[in-house]
């Protein structure tokens, strides 16, 4: 329970059970980044990257078009960074630029062939083992987390 002291020294009221939560949900983020990190070495990413390279990816998968302002909006960038950013991505042959099926003002980013098949086999194992933790819960279970990590996300907002 060392990792909670970090967070709060006074931990005295909590139950084992709350600072035990607490430090799993630490330990997850610790793990989280380090494959977040092995995944940018394998794919030569930097920064953002491999975030927008995501976005843009899902985005794909439903059927969406993201613009460069969509991305500046969801990283919490400015524009001219995400243009740069978009740049060394388009260089890098993952994201390419098209003219947006909706808006004529607008450009599309697209993921190339490269980036559905480079994130797909940097990242699957580790989405294969969230999909099959969170599948081994219950209805309820899910609900339950769900809730709990909605409350700590607007608590930290």
């Amino acid at each position: 329970m060392s990792v909670l002291m970090f967070w709060n020294p006074d931990t005295s009221a909590s139950s084992d059970e709350t600072l035990e939560l607490l430090s799993e949900l630490h330990r997850y983020r610790q793990t989280n980044e380090h494959v977040r990190t092995k995944a940018h070495e394998e794919m030569g990413l930097k920064g953002k990257e491999l975030e927008t390279l995501q976005l843009v990816l899902a985005a794909d998968m439903a059927g969406d078009t993201l613009r460069q302002l969509d991305l500046a909006e969801r990283l919490h960038i400015t524009g001219a960074s995400v243009s740069s950013l978009v740049d060394r991505l388009a260089q890098a042959g993952y994201i390419t630029r098209e003219a947006h099926p909706k808006d004529r003002r607008s450009v599309a980013l697209k993921p190339t062939e490269k980036a559905h098949s480079q994130v797909g086999t940097t990242l699957r194992k580790m989405s294969e083992g969230m999909m099959a933790a969170t599948e081994r819960l219950d209805d309820r279970g899910k609900i339950t987390v769900t809730n709990f990590l909605r409350d700590l996300n607007s608590a930290l907002d």
